[in-house]
């Protein structure tokens, strides 16, 4: 659906404003170059603005094309249909923007959406805000119950909370803390996944360190390079699941236990036998002793010779 659709009001021959201060505009149709200070509320759409900076765009305004420019506040249910450059301080309520081309956003919040992200920086996603698609962006941190839709390429400091990605194409998060998530990672590299935080299937890229909790259902690809605490893999296709790998681990402790204790029990058995072999040596020296006849000695005198 292109983002034109967003505007299909009736609208009638707009006004043009060029290098006007403090505009208050709540209805209507406008084209605005060079403004500065305005104020767009109410139904009011423009349909092209130049160089112009807005204080707020609000209730249910548009604005078409957004060639360059500021705005303070993006609030309401307040619509943008193309930013191709500039910037905003605050997108929040239920606002939506459908493509950004180039922006430098502090932050989004509340259950405000945005489209597409082609290249820019935003500071912080919060709340439940959503951004469908990230071509190449630098993001601070994402919190609370924020999601990102596929994220192809740039990179994030931290993810926080409950935040998710579905698809991790490429790109570096610096960390992920709490039950924050990726659905797929196909590329790119996480460097620490601590707490509760989760990969569902990493295809591909690399895994610096897991701690606390941290789970990978699913390794296809890619390395881990260190894990501690209680983090896991549940399948990797480079060795057998986990319960074959715990099953092999008891054996192979139950096996060293009776190599330990069968050096025991053969001494066991030599004793007894010496034991045994001991008294029976002095049972039979005994019945050879009763047995054997007892020996006289008689001395016999051969006769004299008178």
């Amino acid at each position: 659906m292109s983002f034109f659709d967003l505007f299909k009001e009736k609208i009638t021959e707009p006004t043009a404003h060029e290098a006007e201060d403090n505009l208050l505009l709540s209805e209507g149709a406008h084209v605005l170059i060079d403004c500065k200070n305005v104020s767009l509320t109410g139904s009011a759409i423009v349909l092209e603005s130049t160089n112009s900076d807005y204080i707020e765009v609000a209730g249910r305004s548009k604005i078409q094309i957004m060639n360059s420019g500021s705005i303070r506040t993006l609030g309401g249910k307040a619509k943008i249909g193309l930013i191709k450059t500039g910037s905003i301080y605050m997108v929040k309520d239920k606002t939506n923007i459908t493509t950004i081309n180039d922006a430098h956003i502090d932050y989004v919040k509340g259950k405000a959406k945005i489209g597409t992200f082609n290249k820019g920086s935003i500071k912080f996603i919060d709340d439940k805000a959503e951004i469908s698609t990230i071509n190449n962006a630098e993001i601070m941190f994402i919190r609370n119950d924020a999601k990102i839709g596929t994220m192809i390429n740039g990179s994030i400091i931290g993810m926080l909370d409950r935040t998710n990605i579905a698809t991790l194409m490429n790109g570096n998060i610096g960390y992920m803390l709490n039950k924050a998530s990726v659905g797929t990672m196909n590329m790119g590299e996480v460097g620490e996944l601590c707490d509760g935080a989760e990969i569902n299937t990493q295809n591909d890229g690399n895994v610096n360190f897991m701690m606390g909790s941290a789970i990978v259902y699913q390794q296809i690809g890619g390395k881990i390079k260190s894990k501690s605490g209680n983090s896991i893999v549940i399948y990797t296709q480079k060795k057998e699941r986990l319960s074959l790998i715990a099953k092999e681990s008891v054996e192979k402790d139950i096996k060293e236990e009776l190599e330990v204790e069968k050096p025991k029990k053969h001494n066991k058995k030599k004793q007894e036998t010496e034991d045994k072999s001991t008294e029976q040596i002095e049972m039979e020296e005994l019945v050879e002793d009763k047995e054997a006849p007892e020996v006289i000695e008689v001395e016999i005198e051969e006769p004299k010779e008178d």
